[in-house]
């Protein structure tokens, strides 16, 4: 039986339901619409609420919403096929492939601007154009910014502080379109949207879309009704916001993130984009290629993105190890709503997938009577080493700076088992056997030690 198929999951998936029903009753939102993945495909897909409060039309799992900065992944991605094809390297300065951009670099002896660093939001540029935008709504092109980037700030050097910025993206977006030879829309339809299969999704609004697409809503400052909000163009920063899309389609790039063979991608540059790039000062969140990762209540780490823009909040986050994800879309303004639900479904459901997983795991098969002769303390002149036999496992007890590491040996030969954690991570525990005697000396990776 698949996980998501079990009674338990399903049961978590009925309270996660009953609890998103509670808050739309509640007005965190005229609407909003949820897709749950796991593994290679969405398990339970849900709208809640209404798309337009005048009309009261249902949302739908279908329901176009316009998701911000979600879009940032999409240029993310981007980024990393034209990496991955040759045309460019992370460490490269941005300024060497659009020379004519006025690329800030204000602080003496820093770095240039990277593709890493605009990727991470580790540039040092401000968050977003002196150009002026979000008050009139105006959003110039993106060339109008560009040539505006010699007045830009840069509030701090490159690589030293991690600072948010549109204008990163829309630099990067810019960069990326010059190197591709194709508008960044273009690409990331042919090359992203169209391969996933996301049919209901387009880096600008479309004609197409535009009769499945929700109102937004601004948050009210007391109270109910709140207020519609006109639809906004980003022009600029698009390659920061400008994505418009449903669940369902989102649904299909988180997939997407667990397939072992992803079609966008190599699974070995999907690994890299998950991973921290840069880690905030108190180690609890940080930066990967395009998703934020986070450290969990349960101590697991996540990655995620969300997006705001006028009149709807968004959020995709996934727990990969368990290869479960979550899409909330609502249509109206207040930027915790998104974040609340889909770590509440994700909070119900990875505990359960993680029992689930243990229960159906195959039964280790009782351990071989020879391994008794490995079991005792091994020394050498940095410390000690215990070999024990736990559960029909063999297992090795070893100082990991102040803590000592549990470490489950894998066999992979006669008197050869490999480490899959502790200090010498990935490397071979080799055990040196005379006759049928006990082992008389263990190589812990490089490291002899000699049995007590």
């Amino acid at each position: 039986m698949m996980i998501h198929e079990a009674a338990e999951f399903r049961a978590a998936l009925a309270l996660a339901e009953a609890e998103i029903a509670g808050e739309i009753a509640a007005h965190v939102a005229p609407g909003l619409s949820v897709s749950v993945v796991c593994g290679s495909q969405a398990v339970w897909q849900k709208g809640f609420g209404v798309t337009d409060l005048e009309h009261g039309s249902p949302a739908t799992p279908d329901t176009v919403y316009a998701v911000g900065s979600i879009t940032k992944l999409f240029t993310a991605t981007m980024l990393m096929q034209m990496r991955d094809a040759g045309k460019l390297r992370l460490d490269d300065p941005v300024q060497d492939y659009v020379p004519e951009v006025p690329v800030p670099h204000r602080h003496a002896g820093a770095p240039a601007i990277t593709f890493r660093h605009l990727v991470t939001h580790t540039s040092g540029l401000a968050k977003d154009s002196p150009v002026g935008y979000w008050d009139s709504l105006d959003f110039p092109p993106v060339e109008v910014m560009m040539a505006k980037l010699a007045e830009t700030e840069q509030p701090y050097p490159p690589g030293t502080q991690w600072k948010y910025s549109n204008l990163a993206i829309a630099l990067l977006g810019h960069a990326l379109s010059r190197i591709a030879g194709q508008g960044w829309e273009a690409y990331i339809h042919d090359h992203i949207l169209a391969p996933l299969g996301m049919h209901d999704s387009a880096p600008r609004l479309a004609e197409k879309q535009r009769a499945k697409l929700a109102r937004g809503y601004a948050r009210p400052a007391a109270g109910w009704p709140p207020a519609p909000l006109a639809h906004q163009e980003l022009g600029g920063i698009g390659a920061g916001g400008s994505l418009h899309s449903t669940v369902a389609d989102m649904a299909k790039f988180i997939a997407n993130q667990f397939a072992d063979e992803p079609k966008l991608l190599r699974r070995a540059t999907v690994r890299e984009m998950h991973r921290p790039q840069w880690v905030n000062d108190d180690w609890q969140s940080g930066q990967g290629i395009g998703w934020r990762v986070h450290r969990a209540a349960d101590g697991s780490s996540r990655i995620e993105h969300g997006g705001g823009v006028h009149g709807f909040t968004c959020r995709v986050l996934l727990s990969v190890p368990e290869q479960l994800g979550v899409a909330v879309f609502t249509n109206g303004s207040d930027g915790t709503v998104g974040n609340s639900i889909s770590a509440r479904v994700l909070d119900l459901l990875v505990p359960v997938a993680r029992r689930l997983a243990a229960r159906q795991a195959s039964p280790v098969p009782p351990a071989p009577a020879e391994w008794q002769r490995y079991v005792g303390r091994y020394r050498w002149v940095l410390g000690d080493a215990e070999v024990a036999l736990r559960n029909d496992r063999l297992v090795l007890f070893v100082a990991n700076g102040a803590a000592i590491d549990e470490v489950v040996l894998q066999p992979e030969a006669e008197h050869i088992f490999r480490m899959p954690s502790g200090p010498q991570r990935g490397e071979t525990l080799r055990f040196i056997v005379d006759g049928a005697g006990p082992a008389r000396r263990a190589w812990i990776g490089p490291h002899p030690h000699d049995r007590l």
